[in-house]
């Protein structure tokens, strides 16, 4: 898996890390500027002093120059949120925007988005990408529905009918992201589904957590797929990740009663929205807050975060995903819920 990492330079985790941990706290961004102007980084040091001062005084905005400035950066350190809400507030009083960006800023969370490819190439065994073949222990048995967590009540279905396999992430890939903490250092974990959208319209979904690397083999599924099955078999896709700085949704969502006046008629909706959504973002990807193309945040309560968002084929249909930040501290990353499904999404 290829990974744009916000930390560029050795020693840079901790610091921007800590920076994001509290971006109000005006000590934390002192801090992370000395490091980068230490390290020679004059124009990030710059930049981030430039965008601080425009967090208290919104007048010091126009001087905002990112030329030189690699953009995957100021996306993650809150440029595109500071701007949105800047341009979407013209009505509003400081004091009123201050609120706005106190509240919004409290809940930022680094997350991962995914794109991906079509792989020229087998990819090696443990390693991370989307569809193909899955790598498992020999002791594993493929997954079937009857293993599966399910979104809708499972009609009248063999339980013995294999999965599909929809990817897999190799959790040392992590290794210099934001995330890697939230997570085992080692370890793979192998997603399936089973689909039937014609009679039923369900899909459902098995997770697999192999902790040992060392033992695993190529694994072809039981009995051959038909082209034209809903579970037929893809490719194999390489991943491409980079870090985003999320937001919860406003409204509809367990973070609802932290956003006042956000409704759709909401004295304040345009700008929270307008902050929510400005480092556009797909759908699909790790941690963070769940998102979906239709409906509200499917997140059980504010002790959750969003596992993984992940596709069932390269087009269509993304099960998102969810864990409690408890089960993920403690590293039971099998304590998984399905909260949503996106047919078309």
């Amino acid at each position: 898996m290829q990974i744009n990492k916000a930390a560029m330079r050795i020693g840079e985790l901790p610091y921007l890390r800590s920076y994001l941990d509290n971006i109000l706290d005006t000590e934390n961004r002192q801090t992370y500027i000395k490091w980068l102007a230490k390290q020679g980084d004059e124009t990030r040091a710059s930049f981030l002093a430039d965008l601080c001062r425009s967090f208290e005084h919104w007048g010091k905005f126009h001087y905002l120059n990112s030329q030189g400035v690699p953009k995957f950066w100021t996306d993650i350190i809150g440029m595109p949120q500071l701007s949105a809400l800047r341009a979407s507030s013209s009505t509003l009083s400081p004091t009123e925007i201050s609120e706005i960006r106190d509240h919004i800023f409290k809940w930022a969370r680094p997350a991962l988005e995914f794109e991906y490819s079509m792989m020229g190439e087998e990819p090696l065994i443990g390693s991370s990408y989307f569809w193909g073949t899955p790598d498992l222990e020999k002791s594993v048995p493929w997954p079937t529905l009857g293993d599966c967590l399910h979104w809708d009540e499972i009609p009248e279905l063999d339980k013995d009918l294999p999965c599909a396999f929809i990817g897999q992430i190799n959790l040392a890939d992590l290794k210099g992201t934001l995330i890697e903490d939230d997570f085992p250092s080692r370890g793979l974990l192998s997603f399936f589904a089973h689909s039937e959208t014609c009679n039923w319209g369900v899909i459902s979904v098995k997770v697999i957590y192999t902790k040992n690397t060392q033992n695993l083999e190529r694994r072809l599924p039981p009995a051959p797929i038909p082209k034209n099955h809903d579970n037929m078999a893809f490719p194999p896709h390489k991943i491409y990740a980079r870090e985003i700085l999320t937001f919860p949704e406003t409204h509809d969502s367990p973070w609802e009663e932290e956003f006042p006046h956000t409704g759709y008629s909401g004295k304040y909706y345009d700008s929270y929205e307008a902050m929510r959504t400005a480092n556009k973002s797909g759908i699909v990807g790790m941690m963070g807050y769940p998102q979906a193309t239709s409906g509200g945040d499917p997140s059980p309560d504010q002790n959750y975060v969003r596992f993984i968002n992940i596709r069932v084929t390269p087009d269509a249909a993304c099960l998102h995903l969810a864990i409690s930040k408890d089960d993920l501290k403690a590293g039971k990353l099998e304590k998984i819920q399905y909260v949503w499904i996106d047919f078309d999404g």
